[in-house]
């Protein structure tokens, strides 16, 4: 969405940080309304007492009212979206990706394969995407540009 304040997408919700209030909010889509806020300081586990934007760096995924936090190459510290603590579990990678960690894949060091977000576990997708820049984008937009000519242009 292009949006710095957008940190993540949910089933049912969109996660919004606020730096002026140092909070994230929940709003619902397609129509937009406030679901709710969380605290600014976690309560409980290994967070208690640290401010949200300390750890913003760290999560790596929103869902089922749950925020994902990674530390180091395979912890995962969970906490709801009132920022209380509800779990920390060691992540194992397998199959194609045995022998990588999840904090590699997270920070696009294994190739072939780039970290999308959280859902029941890490969305992968087997296949590079390259990062947006001027010459990428702009071939994007003139690509789209004439099919969007062309798909017009068939119509009368």
């Amino acid at each position: 969405l292009s949006n710095n304040k957008l940190l993540a997408m949910g089933d049912d919700n969109s996660m919004w940080w606020d730096a002026t209030t140092g909070q994230v909010s929940y709003y619902n889509y397609p129509n937009g309304t406030l679901e709710g806020t969380s605290a600014t300081t976690f309560t409980g586990g290994p967070y208690a007492g640290l401010t949200i934007a300390s750890k913003l760096s760290s999560m790596i995924g929103y869902e089922n009212n749950n925020v994902y936090f990674l530390d180091g190459s395979g912890t995962l510290t969970v906490y709801n979206t009132s920022m209380g603590f509800v779990r920390t579990d060691t992540v194992t990678l397998s199959g194609l990706l045995t022998g990588n960690t999840l904090g590699d894949l997270v920070d696009g060091k294994v190739p072939g394969y780039s970290y999308l977000g959280w859902d029941v576990g890490p969305i992968v997708l087997a296949a590079s995407i390259p990062e947006p820049n001027g010459p990428a984008l702009l071939l994007l937009t003139f690509l789209l540009g004439v099919l969007g000519i062309r798909r017009r242009s068939g119509k009368k």
